[in-house]
């Protein structure tokens, strides 16, 4: 016989197997569902106890198990408060550092087997030959342009049908003509170069040429090696007896050297080189890259109006045209637009009065211009030489010295080295930065990792719904 069924009776036996089988609507047996009961019935410190037992957290076990001393576990507990307040104070700084976006610096040389050779553009210190002007005209600019103008001055010379009547056409006839003053034109030493080279334009400066500026990117001069032969050379005439009087006093030319498709700033920014002497300038290249939003920088790749290529020069440039065609409804003969040349009546009443308003209000004005996110410019360094020389004079006596000096000069445009100079802003603080900044303090404070982080938050969860819960 069993010892069961003697134990407890065959009655109690049946008793036991029945219970067995019963099970609640869900499907669980009564011994499930007490554990279950028992175990949504434990305490928050229970679970904690366990969390704290089981987590990749570093120290935590070492507060909450109560095997320990109680000073042992109040310094453990002193220990991970410290470094937890460490880590999230890191991580913080970390969040901000990465959110303000700091940027860099990079310099590089860049050696090369060709570069591009520079636009350049030439403009004659005086605008108006003085043999297209009447006298009374001639009056007229000299009051205009004396240091200290008469409040009233008669225009009427530029009155009339017969008279100056601010074309552009009329404009280019009337100012030097780049065949009387390129006398000789030379590209790499042996290849001649004529005014069929060069494209009359307005400038700041009122009306130049430019040298290397064609609308096809394959059309640009390319140079493959470095040097005063591989360049290009100019003889210019000022043609000084022509002169008259306007915004500048000085004889000879302003040159700029500049990227094709910019709108040049002549008068800004240009190179002065004069009769007399042999200009050598020396070119070296260097191009700026600046970062977009959010960065400080802010840069942009947007045209302008007139300009294909962005600069903030150029963007302030249309600024102060904006500015002051808005108030005088006509614009300088020297600058870009359809809007009419204004008559001298209005440039000298007008145009002169709000340009000077202008600069006056410069940092009130409403004109953002941004840095270009990508910028070429072109360093030059210019050395002179007295020219001519005295053997040229002998065996040219047919010219007067004096009157040569007066009005030619020799220009040498040319790269110094073939290379560029490169300056790039780079993130000093980008994502992988942060990733690895804040991966290295949870490390290194807490021994955790995104599992860590991930354990915490399951246990989180798993509290808040058990709290909840009906």
């Amino acid at each position: 016989m069993d010892n069961r069924e003697t134990i407890f009776g065959k009655d109690s036996r049946e008793t036991i197997g029945a219970l067995a089988v019963i099970s609640t609507p869900d499907g669980s047996t009564p011994m499930e569902e007490t554990r279950q009961d028992e175990h949504s019935h434990r305490t928050f410190a229970n679970r904690f106890q366990d969390f704290g037992n089981s987590t990749t957290f570093h120290g935590l076990s070492y507060v909450i198990n109560n095997k320990h001393s109680g000073p042992r576990r109040l310094l453990w507990f002193v220990i991970v408060v410290a470094m937890s307040t460490w880590l999230i104070y890191s991580v913080t700084l970390s969040f901000i550092t990465y959110f303000n976006y700091p940027i860099t610096s990079a310099i590089s040389i860049n050696y090369v087997d060709n570069i591009t050779f520079p636009a350049v553009t030439l403009c004659n210190f005086n605008q108006f030959r003085r043999s297209t002007l009447t006298e009374e005209k001639l009056k007229v600019l000299r009051e205009i342009y004396e240091s200290n103008p008469p409040d009233e001055i008669d225009f009427t010379p530029f009155d009339g049908e017969t008279n100056f009547d601010f074309d552009e056409n009329h404009l280019l006839e009337i100012s030097h003509n780049l065949d009387t003053m390129l006398i000789d034109c030379k590209w790499k030493s042996s290849q001649k170069c004529t005014v069929q080279n060069f494209t009359s334009r307005f400038t700041d400066h009122g009306v130049c040429f430019t040298f290397n500026d064609p609308e096809d990117v394959s059309e640009r001069l390319q140079v493959i090696n470095a040097g005063r032969d591989n360049g290009l050379f100019l003889r210019l005439f000022a043609e000084t007896n022509e002169y008259a009087f306007g915004e500048n006093t000085a004889a000879g030319f302003r040159i700029l050297l500049h990227s094709q498709g910019l709108m040049p700033l002549v008068k800004e920014v240009g190179i002065s080189v004069s009769p007399g002497f042999e200009s050598s300038i020396a070119v070296r290249k260097h191009v700026f890259k600046s970062l977009a939003w959010p960065y400080q920088s802010n840069c942009t790749s947007s045209q302008l109006k007139y300009s294909t290529i962005y600069s903030v020069p150029t963007c302030k440039y249309e600024c102060k045209i904006k500015f002051v065609v808005e108030r005088c409804g006509c614009r300088d003969y020297r600058w870009p637009g359809t809007v009419r040349f204004c008559h001298p009546r209005e440039y000298f009443s007008c145009i002169l009065k709000y340009e000077a308003q202008y600069q006056l209000q410069e940092k009130h004005r409403d004109c953002h211009c941004p840095v270009s996110c990508l910028l070429t410019t072109y360093d030059s360094h210019i050395s002179i030489g007295y020219w001519p020389s005295s053997v040229w004079n002998r065996s040219n006596q047919s010219k007067d010295v004096t009157y040569t000096r007066n009005n030619y000069l020799d220009v040498h445009i040319f790269y110094e080295e073939l290379m560029y100079v490169e300056m790039e802003q780079k993130s000093a603080y980008d994502s992988s930065a942060l990733l690895s900044g804040v991966g290295g303090y949870m490390g290194l404070l807490c021994g955790m990792s995104l599992i860590t982080v991930a354990e915490w938050a399951d246990f989180i969860f798993i509290s808040l719904l058990n709290k909840f819960k009906p």
